[in-house]
């Protein structure tokens, strides 16, 4: 009988230790400090039990604050989404309005930007894609979409190259080959597309002056190719921007400008331009008052 009690106390003894043993080994392949067990041990930790408890609140509560920022969220994108389409449809039913605001912008900026390569290059860049959209807009034609081939896409080439090289000769000639035929087309579709109708919508007034910019910055190229051709045509050496300025001041016949021709043959170019401004006031005032006497008599 003693016998039989002593081997199952060590019995016990030995499971005792097996599975203390096991306990640590647990442990120690866990990470877990010394001392861990599983009989309810204080380690210092949190219990699984406990963090299981609190982590159903904690992601209540990161819901309800993303909740909270969902109809702000919302708003948001639906206001940018609003301005974006007010934009867009304002750009397809005023395109001459958008061309103007381009043009006055990119006279507005130019001084600015004058010093840099990269600003005057996106200037030109942004100007004729601006020339290109509102034309495409108003006056989509087979014709349309030649001049733009040949014209338009060279032009857009050398309006960047020229502004890296603003001074060399075959740059500035090749650059207005182009710049300057384009230029006029566009200012004759967009002319047509004011005279298209009996009827003058309030972009058709946006595009009389959208059309008058275009015909200026097709002359200031002209005369950077005379002034090429035919060195010191307006004294010093000018800077396309100052070939820009003479130009609007020709054109509106203000005599402004404190630079001048010299030679005939800039003197001969200021002429036609001078003429064209007269005679663009002059056809857009006689559509108008046109158009006012056909109505009254309705």
């Amino acid at each position: 009988m003693t016998t039989s009690t002593s081997i199952s106390g060590t019995r016990s003894d030995l499971g005792s230790t097996a599975a203390g043993a096991d306990e640590e080994a647990l442990a120690e392949a866990l990470g877990e400090p010394d001392g861990f067990s599983g009989g309810g041990v204080d380690t210092g930790e949190e219990s699984p039990a406990h963090a299981a408890d609190e982590s159903p609140i904690a992601i209540t509560e990161e819901m309800a604050m993303a909740a909270r920022m969902v109809p702000t969220v919302l708003l948001g994108r639906a206001l940018g989404c609003a301005v974006v389409t007010n934009v867009i449809r304002a750009m397809r039913e005023h395109p001459s309005a958008v061309l103007l605001l381009g043009q006055v912008v990119a006279i507005l900026a130019y001084p600015f930007l004058d010093g840099s390569t990269a600003g005057r290059a996106a200037l030109g860049v942004l100007q004729l894609l601006l020339l290109l959209a509102a034309v495409a807009a108003v006056r989509m034609t087979p014709a349309f979409s030649w001049a733009a081939i040949i014209f338009g896409g060279p032009a857009t080439i050398f309006a960047v190259w020229e502004s890296v090289a603003p001074n060399e000769g075959w740059v500035v000639l090749t650059s207005a080959f182009f710049h300057v035929p384009f230029y006029m087309f566009v200012s004759y579709a967009m002319i047509r597309y004011l005279f298209h109708d009996d009827v003058v919508t309030r972009d058709e007034l946006f595009a009389t002056g959208a059309a008058f910019t275009v015909v200026a910055w097709a002359f200031a190229y002209l005369y950077a190719a005379v002034q090429v051709i035919w060195p010191g045509s307006f004294g010093d050496h000018r800077q396309w921007f100052d070939l820009l300025y003479l130009s609007f001041t020709t054109l509106t016949s203000v005599g402004l400008s404190d630079i001048v021709p010299v030679l005939p043959n800039a003197r001969s170019v200021v002429m036609i331009e001078q003429i064209a401004g007269v005679f663009y006031v002059a056809m857009v005032v006689a559509r108008l008052v046109g158009l006012a006497a056909a109505r009254a008599r309705r």
